[in-house]
């Protein structure tokens, strides 16, 4: 395990789909550099391009659609996997494609149809909602380095900033229709607010002025993925997670003791 955590190179990136792959090629004990596994597989669609699905089976919906998630695939972690596989330049092209196809009112979906030779399209039923998977655009917008690409995906959700308020951001919301509801909590927060004060500064705190240090990890251990966003979200807010134009992760180190 510490074989791959600390590595001796970190210019080279070995992509991998599943964590399996890590260890048979850690087996070889030739590979020195450092690992992104992708936690899914490069589908290629006609028309389309490559996509990246969740897992290799349960998302091909037949031979021409598959299901696809837009918070899948951060483009600051594909500006960085394109140095090193070509084929996530084109990715990170259908990556903008979707988010522009989907996204409407602000609103990202938490699951969308891919379909060969016509494009990207909503998912019916509550799987075309914006919620626990949507969420995540927001901050990964948030965080992207300067680019055309961060100025374009900021006016791309710029809608979603007019339609909620600091006291009420909404646990869901469709981009079908417009509508949103329920009340979110630490998780949307940590994943709204970053964004929100980045094109709204005068209406939206920052993630910690609203959140005292007592109530920004959880105690219990049952709430991981808030603590995650949280985590991630103060991160960036303090300067401490922050990525070069090409992707590649320049945390602010600071000293510590255990």
């Amino acid at each position: 395990f510490r074989r791959v955590l600390f590595r001796s190179d970190h210019r080279t990136i070995c992509v991998v789909e599943e964590p399996q792959n890590v260890a048979a090629i850690e087996k070889s004990r030739d590979f020195k550099g450092t690992y992104h596994v992708l936690m899914g597989t490069l589908s290629p669609l006609q028309g389309i391009g490559p996509v990246l699905l969740p897992g290799k089976t349960g998302f091909a919906r037949d031979d021409s659609r598959v299901t696809v998630n837009p918070s899948y695939a951060p483009s600051f972690i594909l500006l960085r996997l394109r140095e090193v596989d070509s084929r996530y330049a084109a990715l990170l092209d259908t990556q903008e494609r979707l988010l522009d196809a989907v996204t409407a009112f602000g609103f990202v979906p938490d699951w969308a149809l891919a379909e060969a030779n016509v494009g990207f399209v909503p998912m019916p039923g509550e799987e075309g909602r914006g919620a626990y998977n949507a969420l995540r655009v927001y901050l990964w917008t948030a965080i992207e380095p300067e680019s055309s690409l961060h100025r374009a995906a900021l006016r791309r959700l710029e809608p979603f900033a007019r339609q909620v308020s600091p006291d009420h951001l909404p646990e869901w919301f469709d981009p079908r229709t417009g509508m949103s509801g329920g009340v979110g909590g630490r998780a949307h927060q940590a994943a709204f607010l970053p964004y929100l004060h980045a094109v709204a500064p005068a209406r939206f705190p920052r993630l910690s002025k609203v959140l005292p240090p007592e109530e920004r990890i959880s105690t219990d251990g049952q709430r991981y993925y808030g603590d995650v966003l949280t985590l991630m979200a103060l991160g960036a807010e303090s300067g401490r997670i922050a990525f070069a134009p090409d992707g590649q992760l320049r945390p602010r180190a600071s000293s510590c003791r255990s």
